[in-house]
Protein backbone atom coordinates (compact mmCIF):
# COMPACT_ATOMS: atom_id res chain seq x y z
CA UNK A 1 0.00 0.00 0.00
CA UNK A 2 1.83 3.69 -1.00
CA UNK A 3 2.07 5.74 1.48
CA UNK A 4 2.42 9.94 1.73
CA UNK A 5 5.29 10.31 4.54
CA UNK A 6 5.59 13.63 6.22
CA UNK A 7 8.03 14.30 8.63
CA UNK A 8 7.70 16.23 12.42
CA UNK A 9 10.94 17.68 13.31
CA UNK A 10 11.98 20.51 15.80
CA UNK A 11 13.21 22.18 12.50
CA UNK A 12 13.78 21.02 8.88
CA UNK A 13 10.86 18.88 8.64
CA UNK A 14 7.76 19.01 6.67
CA UNK A 15 5.66 20.21 10.07
CA UNK A 16 7.12 20.90 13.58
CA UNK A 17 3.93 19.34 15.60
CA UNK A 18 1.36 16.51 15.24
CA UNK A 19 -1.63 19.00 15.23
CA UNK A 20 -0.09 21.20 12.38
CA UNK A 21 0.13 17.98 10.24
CA UNK A 22 -3.09 16.71 11.01
CA UNK A 23 -4.76 20.39 10.54
CA UNK A 24 -3.11 20.49 6.84
CA UNK A 25 -3.43 17.06 6.09
CA UNK A 26 -7.43 16.25 6.78
CA UNK A 27 -9.56 15.50 4.18
CA UNK A 28 -11.32 12.46 2.39
CA UNK A 29 -9.07 9.42 3.02
CA UNK A 30 -10.57 7.25 0.01
CA UNK A 31 -8.85 9.49 -2.82
CA UNK A 32 -5.51 9.57 -0.90
CA UNK A 33 -2.31 7.10 0.20
CA UNK A 34 -1.86 6.46 3.49
CA UNK A 35 -1.46 9.47 5.52
CA UNK A 36 1.96 8.55 7.67
CA UNK A 37 3.61 11.32 9.67
CA UNK A 38 7.29 10.21 11.06
CA UNK A 39 8.50 11.76 14.35
CA UNK A 40 11.99 12.52 15.18
CA UNK A 41 13.24 13.58 17.97
CA UNK A 42 13.02 16.73 20.20
CA UNK A 43 14.64 17.80 23.13
CA UNK A 44 12.50 17.07 26.06
CA UNK A 45 9.87 15.72 24.19
CA UNK A 46 6.81 17.22 22.03
CA UNK A 47 4.58 19.15 23.86
CA UNK A 48 1.38 18.13 21.58
CA UNK A 49 -2.27 16.90 21.73
CA UNK A 50 -5.11 16.59 19.00
CA UNK A 51 -8.78 15.32 17.70
CA UNK A 52 -8.21 13.96 14.57
CA UNK A 53 -11.21 15.54 13.25
CA UNK A 54 -11.76 16.54 9.56
CA UNK A 55 -11.34 13.37 8.11
CA UNK A 56 -13.68 10.79 6.12
CA UNK A 57 -14.12 7.40 4.02
CA UNK A 58 -11.08 5.60 6.00
CA UNK A 59 -10.85 2.13 5.26
CA UNK A 60 -7.73 -0.91 5.56
CA UNK A 61 -6.07 0.34 3.07
CA UNK A 62 -6.59 4.80 3.83
CA UNK A 63 -5.75 5.10 7.00
CA UNK A 64 -3.32 7.33 9.14
CA UNK A 65 -0.72 6.18 10.63
CA UNK A 66 1.64 8.16 13.61
CA UNK A 67 4.80 6.26 14.11
CA UNK A 68 8.80 7.08 15.09
CA UNK A 69 10.99 7.21 12.62
CA UNK A 70 13.51 4.67 11.62
CA UNK A 71 16.64 4.98 14.51
CA UNK A 72 14.32 7.96 16.45
CA UNK A 73 12.17 4.80 18.67
CA UNK A 74 12.23 4.99 22.02
CA UNK A 75 14.19 1.48 23.94
CA UNK A 76 11.53 0.67 26.22
CA UNK A 77 13.10 3.70 28.96
CA UNK A 78 12.27 7.24 29.75
CA UNK A 79 13.31 10.00 27.73
CA UNK A 80 14.74 8.33 25.30
CA UNK A 81 14.33 8.45 21.35
CA UNK A 82 10.92 9.88 19.92
CA UNK A 83 8.39 11.11 23.38
CA UNK A 84 5.58 13.34 23.68
CA UNK A 85 6.27 15.04 27.26
CA UNK A 86 2.75 15.97 28.54
CA UNK A 87 3.09 16.63 31.76
CA UNK A 88 0.21 17.38 33.86
CA UNK A 89 -2.35 17.29 31.14
CA UNK A 90 -5.54 15.46 31.64
CA UNK A 91 -6.49 14.52 27.74
CA UNK A 92 -5.11 12.41 25.52
CA UNK A 93 -2.32 13.15 23.15
CA UNK A 94 -3.78 11.47 20.04
CA UNK A 95 -7.80 11.62 19.82
CA UNK A 96 -9.38 10.07 16.28
CA UNK A 97 -12.85 10.67 15.68
CA UNK A 98 -15.54 8.48 14.21
CA UNK A 99 -13.99 9.93 10.11
CA UNK A 100 -10.56 8.84 11.24
CA UNK A 101 -11.64 5.26 12.43
CA UNK A 102 -8.90 3.70 10.87
CA UNK A 103 -5.34 4.67 12.72
CA UNK A 104 -2.06 2.94 12.76
CA UNK A 105 0.43 4.16 15.91
CA UNK A 106 3.71 2.76 16.21
CA UNK A 107 6.68 3.23 18.15
CA UNK A 108 5.64 6.15 20.24
CA UNK A 109 6.39 6.88 23.57
CA UNK A 110 4.84 9.19 26.34
CA UNK A 111 5.38 11.19 29.59
CA UNK A 112 2.14 12.30 31.45
CA UNK A 113 -1.39 12.36 30.42
CA UNK A 114 -2.54 9.35 28.24
CA UNK A 115 -1.53 8.98 24.77
CA UNK A 116 -4.10 6.97 22.37
CA UNK A 117 -7.69 6.30 23.14
CA UNK A 118 -11.23 5.82 21.00
CA UNK A 119 -12.63 8.22 23.32
CA UNK A 120 -14.57 10.01 20.71
CA UNK A 121 -16.10 6.60 19.33
CA UNK A 122 -13.10 5.96 16.56
CA UNK A 123 -12.79 2.03 16.06
CA UNK A 124 -10.01 0.01 13.92
CA UNK A 125 -7.55 1.64 16.26
CA UNK A 126 -3.97 -0.24 16.65
CA UNK A 127 -1.58 0.42 18.67
CA UNK A 128 2.16 -1.07 18.52
CA UNK A 129 5.34 -0.62 20.49
CA UNK A 130 4.11 2.18 22.20
CA UNK A 131 5.75 3.49 25.75
CA UNK A 132 3.56 5.52 28.55
CA UNK A 133 5.23 6.41 31.65
CA UNK A 134 3.50 8.79 34.40
CA UNK A 135 0.16 9.07 33.11
CA UNK A 136 -2.95 10.60 34.06
CA UNK A 137 -5.69 8.13 34.17
CA UNK A 138 -5.41 5.31 31.79
CA UNK A 139 -2.69 5.53 29.43
CA UNK A 140 -3.77 3.60 25.85
CA UNK A 141 -7.93 2.91 25.14
CA UNK A 142 -7.30 1.32 22.19
CA UNK A 143 -8.81 -1.89 20.80
CA UNK A 144 -6.00 -3.81 19.75
CA UNK A 145 -2.59 -3.50 20.85
CA UNK A 146 0.77 -5.08 20.82
CA UNK A 147 3.62 -4.93 22.62
CA UNK A 148 2.59 -1.85 24.97
CA UNK A 149 4.37 -0.65 27.76
CA UNK A 150 2.70 1.23 30.82
CA UNK A 151 4.43 2.75 34.02
CA UNK A 152 3.39 4.35 36.79
CA UNK A 153 -0.45 5.19 36.02
CA UNK A 154 -1.77 7.19 38.29
CA UNK A 155 -5.33 5.34 37.52
CA UNK A 156 -5.83 1.80 36.00
CA UNK A 157 -2.88 0.48 33.36
CA UNK A 158 -5.17 -1.32 30.42
CA UNK A 159 -8.92 -0.84 30.01
CA UNK A 160 -10.86 -2.97 27.36
CA UNK A 161 -14.49 -2.51 27.34
CA UNK A 162 -14.83 -3.61 23.88
CA UNK A 163 -13.71 -6.60 21.44
CA UNK A 164 -9.92 -6.40 20.64
CA UNK A 165 -6.69 -8.00 22.08
CA UNK A 166 -3.82 -7.08 24.09
CA UNK A 167 -0.78 -8.84 23.06
CA UNK A 168 2.88 -9.18 24.43
CA UNK A 169 1.54 -6.08 26.91
CA UNK A 170 2.96 -5.22 30.08
CA UNK A 171 2.10 -2.83 33.07
CA UNK A 172 4.41 -2.09 36.12
CA UNK A 173 3.55 -0.02 39.16
CA UNK A 174 0.14 1.65 38.51
CA UNK A 175 -2.56 3.07 41.43
CA UNK A 176 -4.91 0.80 39.92
CA UNK A 177 -5.72 -2.75 38.65
CA UNK A 178 -3.31 -3.30 35.68
CA UNK A 179 -5.47 -4.46 33.29
CA UNK A 180 -9.20 -4.43 32.89
CA UNK A 181 -10.98 -6.88 30.56
CA UNK A 182 -14.77 -6.23 30.74
CA UNK A 183 -16.19 -7.29 27.43
CA UNK A 184 -16.66 -11.56 25.92
CA UNK A 185 -14.71 -10.63 22.74
CA UNK A 186 -11.62 -9.38 24.90
CA UNK A 187 -8.52 -11.31 25.10
CA UNK A 188 -4.88 -10.58 26.67
CA UNK A 189 -2.22 -12.78 25.86
CA UNK A 190 1.41 -13.13 26.80
CA UNK A 191 1.40 -10.18 28.78
CA UNK A 192 3.09 -8.49 32.39
CA UNK A 193 1.20 -6.99 35.22
CA UNK A 194 3.09 -6.89 38.19
CA UNK A 195 4.12 -3.79 41.05
CA UNK A 196 -0.26 -2.26 41.15
CA UNK A 197 -2.11 -1.08 44.00
CA UNK A 198 -5.14 -2.63 43.08
CA UNK A 199 -5.18 -6.59 41.00
CA UNK A 200 -2.85 -7.09 38.27
CA UNK A 201 -5.61 -8.73 36.36
CA UNK A 202 -9.55 -7.95 36.43
CA UNK A 203 -11.55 -10.20 33.99
CA UNK A 204 -14.99 -9.78 33.65
CA UNK A 205 -18.05 -10.63 31.25
CA UNK A 206 -16.40 -13.73 29.75
CA UNK A 207 -13.41 -12.23 28.62
CA UNK A 208 -10.05 -14.41 28.09
CA UNK A 209 -6.25 -14.01 29.62
CA UNK A 210 -4.19 -16.77 28.73
CA UNK A 211 -0.39 -17.28 28.82
CA UNK A 212 0.47 -13.95 31.37
CA UNK A 213 2.12 -13.65 34.46
CA UNK A 214 1.17 -11.48 37.71
CA UNK A 215 2.70 -10.42 40.93
CA UNK A 216 -0.65 -11.59 42.82
CA UNK A 217 -2.86 -14.29 42.20
CA UNK A 218 -4.82 -13.00 39.44
CA UNK A 219 -3.15 -14.30 36.34
CA UNK A 220 -5.80 -17.27 36.02
CA UNK A 221 -6.36 -18.99 32.39
CA UNK A 222 -4.48 -21.60 30.17
CA UNK A 223 -0.71 -21.12 30.34
CA UNK A 224 -1.21 -18.55 33.22
CA UNK A 225 1.52 -17.82 35.74
CA UNK A 226 0.48 -16.11 38.99
CA UNK A 227 1.93 -14.63 42.06
CA UNK A 228 5.12 -14.39 40.55
CA UNK A 229 8.03 -12.42 42.74
CA UNK A 230 9.40 -9.39 41.17
CA UNK A 231 12.87 -9.74 40.77
CA UNK A 232 16.00 -7.28 39.02
CA UNK A 233 19.36 -7.67 37.95
CA UNK A 234 20.98 -6.51 41.19
CA UNK A 235 19.08 -9.35 42.51
CA UNK A 236 20.96 -12.28 41.02
CA UNK A 237 21.81 -15.13 41.66
CA UNK A 238 18.58 -16.41 42.48
CA UNK A 239 17.42 -19.32 44.76
CA UNK A 240 15.20 -21.89 42.89
CA UNK A 241 11.85 -20.04 43.10
CA UNK A 242 8.94 -18.62 41.23
CA UNK A 243 10.49 -15.29 39.54
CA UNK A 244 9.66 -12.86 36.90
CA UNK A 245 13.29 -10.55 36.62
CA UNK A 246 13.53 -6.85 34.96
CA UNK A 247 16.53 -5.10 34.51
CA UNK A 248 15.32 -2.37 37.24
CA UNK A 249 12.32 -1.81 38.45
CA UNK A 250 13.62 1.39 40.44
CA UNK A 251 11.17 4.40 39.77
CA UNK A 252 11.93 6.72 37.72
CA UNK A 253 14.84 4.60 36.20
CA UNK A 254 12.77 1.53 34.92
CA UNK A 255 13.76 -0.52 32.24
CA UNK A 256 11.82 -3.72 32.21
CA UNK A 257 13.40 -5.89 29.68
CA UNK A 258 13.40 -9.16 30.79
CA UNK A 259 17.06 -10.36 32.04
CA UNK A 260 18.14 -13.58 30.83
CA UNK A 261 18.31 -15.82 33.49
CA UNK A 262 17.37 -19.70 34.11
CA UNK A 263 14.81 -18.17 36.99
CA UNK A 264 12.80 -15.79 34.96
CA UNK A 265 9.21 -17.81 34.51
CA UNK A 266 8.74 -15.36 31.63
CA UNK A 267 11.38 -16.93 29.20
CA UNK A 268 9.51 -18.95 26.35
CA UNK A 269 6.74 -19.24 28.54
CA UNK A 270 4.28 -17.66 25.89
CA UNK A 271 2.45 -19.00 23.05
CA UNK A 272 2.18 -18.47 19.45
CA UNK A 273 0.62 -15.75 18.06
CA UNK A 274 0.92 -13.35 14.87
CA UNK A 275 2.95 -11.14 16.72
CA UNK A 276 6.67 -11.26 14.83
CA UNK A 277 8.07 -8.53 16.72
CA UNK A 278 8.64 -7.12 20.14
CA UNK A 279 8.57 -3.69 21.38
CA UNK A 280 12.33 -3.04 19.91
CA UNK A 281 11.00 -4.63 16.87
CA UNK A 282 13.27 -8.07 16.90
CA UNK A 283 12.13 -10.78 15.70
CA UNK A 284 10.35 -12.99 18.24
CA UNK A 285 10.39 -16.82 18.79
CA UNK A 286 7.59 -18.62 16.55
CA UNK A 287 6.30 -21.10 18.71
CA UNK A 288 7.73 -20.13 22.36
CA UNK A 289 8.04 -16.28 22.55
CA UNK A 290 8.86 -14.61 25.70
CA UNK A 291 6.16 -13.17 27.48
CA UNK A 292 5.48 -9.37 27.94
CA UNK A 293 6.87 -6.88 25.40
CA UNK A 294 10.44 -8.61 24.98
CA UNK A 295 12.14 -10.77 23.30
CA UNK A 296 15.51 -12.32 24.35
CA UNK A 297 16.80 -12.71 21.25
CA UNK A 298 18.61 -16.40 20.06
CA UNK A 299 22.01 -14.25 19.45
CA UNK A 300 21.51 -13.34 23.24
CA UNK A 301 20.68 -17.08 24.69
CA UNK A 302 23.83 -18.33 22.65
CA UNK A 303 26.55 -16.12 23.73
CA UNK A 304 28.68 -17.91 26.57
CA UNK A 305 28.03 -15.16 29.44
CA UNK A 306 24.31 -15.71 28.90
CA UNK A 307 22.91 -16.90 32.48
CA UNK A 308 20.42 -18.90 30.47
CA UNK A 309 23.09 -20.65 28.09
CA UNK A 310 25.04 -21.75 31.08
CA UNK A 311 22.10 -22.95 32.87
CA UNK A 312 21.44 -24.98 29.90
CA UNK A 313 24.74 -25.79 29.23
CA UNK A 314 24.49 -27.42 32.52
CA UNK A 315 21.54 -29.35 32.04
CA UNK A 316 23.40 -31.25 29.22
CA UNK A 317 26.72 -32.00 31.01
CA UNK A 318 24.33 -33.10 33.83
CA UNK A 319 22.56 -35.67 31.52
Amino acid sequence: MAEDIFTIKPSGGDYSSMSSFEADRQGDLSVRNIQVAEFYTFAGGLNDNNAFVGWSNPDATHYVALRAADGEQHDGTRSTGFYFNRGAASNYTIRPVVGCSWMRVEGLAQIGAGLFANVNGATNLTANRLAVFDCIGSALLVPVQQNTLIVNSSGAGHLLATAGSLTHCQVHDCAGRGFILAHASASATNCISTGNVDADYDIQGGATLSYSISEDASAVGTGCLASRAVKQAADLPLAAGNYVIFQSTTLGAENLELVDDAENDALDAGTSTAVTEDILANARDGSTPDIGPWEITAAEEGVPSSPRFLSNLGTLINR
